[in-house]
């Protein structure tokens, strides 16, 4: 075997290894944090979302379906509600501030 033809077999040998052994993309989860919802909610709306501690710990723990990449602001917080929140909007002067508490435990 010539020089060229080694080169030419290791390379296609390294390219096969490259090929089987990258990470492959996972497919999103079907579930996210209920608390990641909220943060998309804020950033799509541009409100406050405050909550207590134990409302924390539960929007941590619940899980709730994926919204779609074009969910609007009314559906997003009817996922919040069905995971078992309550949102509640706080008068405010200056900016919109939602109270968030956990319904049912």
């Amino acid at each position: 075997m010539t020089f060229p033809r080694i080169v030419l077999s290791a390379a296609a040998v390294l390219a096969l290894l490259v090929v089987c052994l990258a990470p492959r993309s996972s497919a999103p989860a079907a579930t996210i944090p209920a608390r990641e919802l909220l943060t998309l909610t804020q950033r799509k709306t541009g409100a406050s979302y405050t909550f207590d501690r134990s409302t924390s710990e539960a929007l941590a723990t619940a899980r709730v379906p994926r919204p779609p990449e074009e969910a609007d602001q009314a559906a997003l917080e009817a996922a919040l509600r069905e995971a078992g929140f309550r949102l509640r909007p706080l008068e405010t002067d200056s900016k919109r501030v939602i109270q968030v508490e956990r319904v049912r435990g």
